[in-house]
């Protein structure tokens, strides 16, 4: 049953693991990867690569993550997001809905998230529907967040036009004093929120030592249609509703 490991803070999970691999003896170990892992549904296998990632102290940034959506007539983009939590419902990340990313995501929720490891000679492609999360679920993961970056969600507009970088300075000014107690909580602002993805599509490639060729891979396709934009509660890692092909 996949479950999830990072849904509150993947720094703390991040320093749970203070292991170091020599980079060829991890080579080694990660292409003879487990076959029988490779058996199961994708979920075991994204599972046990972001794990180990994120016990490599060589890989940085190990949650980063390049998202490409596009607009409704098919005009492409992309950008470096952070992969915050996960867990049987999907991929969830978050970010400001008025900015472009987020205005795509809402009028054409269909995106692609890639992870590439180059120390571990490794990459995954995750592809599906998207959704908003609940107002409680981005409310909540926003006020874990500290509060200068709760501040800098509140006062930075994406894709606003400002004059000059002063009036964000004095946007900032105003909200720490507003804010200075500490006990007093910072409203989540409406454009601001999280994004669910919902996976159709999983694609893990082991790359040879070169970086380049393909040594090991699995492809997963879900097989039945998801609505899009997907409804709440659909579990995607029911075993039974996947095909799957590899060469190894």
């Amino acid at each position: 049953m996949f479950s999830c490991y990072i849904q509150r803070s993947f720094a703390t999970y991040r320093r749970s693991f203070a292991l170091f691999y020599n980079h060829r003896n991890l080579i080694k170990r990660t292409i003879m990867a487990s076959r029988e892992e490779t058996r199961k549904e994708p979920f075991g296998l994204l599972e046990t690569w972001l794990k180990e990632a994120f016990a490599t102290p060589m890989e940085m940034e190990q949650n980063a993550m390049t998202i490409a959506t596009s607009t409704k007539d098919g005009k492409p983009s992309s950008r470096f997001i952070l992969l915050k939590g996960y867990d049987n419902d999907g991929l969830r990340f978050f970010t400001n809905y008025n900015g472009r990313k987020g205005q795509e995501l809402i009028s054409n929720p269909r995106a692609t998230l890639f992870f590439h490891w180059p120390k571990m000679l490794r990459e995954i492609s995750v592809s599906g529907v998207v959704r908003k999360l609940s107002k409680k679920e981005s409310s909540d993961y926003f006020h874990s967040r500290p509060r200068g970056s709760q501040i800098g969600a509140c006062i930075s507009h994406q894709s606003e036009v400002i004059p000059n970088r002063e009036i964000l300075i004095e946007r900032q000014k105003k909200m720490e004093e507003e804010y200075a107690d500490e006990s007093k909580e910072i409203p989540r602002p409406d454009e601001w929120g999280g994004f669910l993805l919902v996976p159709e599509q999983l694609e893990f490639k082991q790359l040879k030592e070169n970086g380049r060729e393909t040594s090991q891979r699995w492809k997963f396709t879900r097989i039945e249609a998801i609505p899009c934009p997907p409804p709440e509660g659909i579990i995607m890692s029911d075993s039974l509703q996947w095909t799957s092909e590899s060469n190894t």
